[in-house]
């Protein structure tokens, strides 16, 4: 088993639940409660994408899986912050909780649900084992330690929730190819400068995104820049 899989299975788990959670609680400035809600509707599609991955019969690859994940998290976050505006709710005007609470079920449930089918993934392409489970258990728990740690501390107003998201899709994307195949040490540290020099032109990217998803919310206003701060989002 590639256990690198796992490990980025257990680092996109945290990513999604921790960027997610904080553009939930910045668009609906939601509270503990609102957290709660929010963490039901991940362990629940966690539930489902588990069975339902253990259960298919056309089985999908991690590496599919993988793809559809990181594409779904870049996509949620914009999703999530033009939410309000898509409800018609006037700029600044706080959402009902019963209405937020619902939304944040549902808009957890991609990230979730494709964590879950890749636990099950995996230990299948393990052999489904008992001890392939276990492995997949272990690296998933460092993989989500280490990420746990390194977007905290990212997090803290030194760049947008949508940058890590984009560098996470971007080093998942990259280990999927270098590790789906044979590679030389050459074609390996290539792949790994290429990966590195991706995820620094994240920053700019990031950076256009943002502006533009703020201009669409506030397009009776001149946005001149946008960024995230340890308290929410700033424009």
């Amino acid at each position: 088993m590639n256990k690198w899989r796992p490990f980025l299975l257990g680092f996109f788990s945290v990513a999604s639940q921790v960027l997610l959670l904080r553009e939930l609680v910045a668009t609906f400035n939601g509270d503990e409660l609102f957290v709660g809600w929010a963490l039901c509707g991940w362990l629940s599609a966690v539930g489902l994408g588990a069975w339902l991955g253990g259960r298919s019969v056309g089985h999908i690859s991690s590496g599919s899986l993988f793809a559809v994940g990181v594409f779904s998290l870049c996509a949620v976050i914009p999703l999530i912050r033009l939410t309000p505006m898509l409800m018609g709710q006037p700029l600044g005007q706080v959402i009902p909780f019963s209405t937020a609470a619902l939304l944040s079920i549902v808009l957890m449930v991609p990230s979730g649900l494709i964590s879950g089918w890749l636990f099950a993934a995996l230990c299948r392409e393990g052999w489904g084992t008992e001890r392939a489970i276990v492995t997949v258990y272990l690296w998933e728990g460092i993989g989500a330690f280490v990420g746990g740690i390194l977007i905290t501390m990212l997090s803290q107003g030194l760049v947008s929730n949508m940058t890590i998201a984009l560098a996470v899709a971007v080093v998942t994307v990259a280990n999927i190819l270098l590790t789906s195949r044979e590679q030389t040490v050459k074609g390996t540290l290539l792949g790994t400068l290429i990966t590195v020099l991706l995820v620094i032109g994240t920053l700019p990217v990031s950076q256009i995104i943002n502006n533009a998803i703020e201009t669409i919310i506030y397009r009776n206003y001149q946005v001149i820049d946008s960024y995230d701060s340890p308290y929410g989002r700033q424009t």
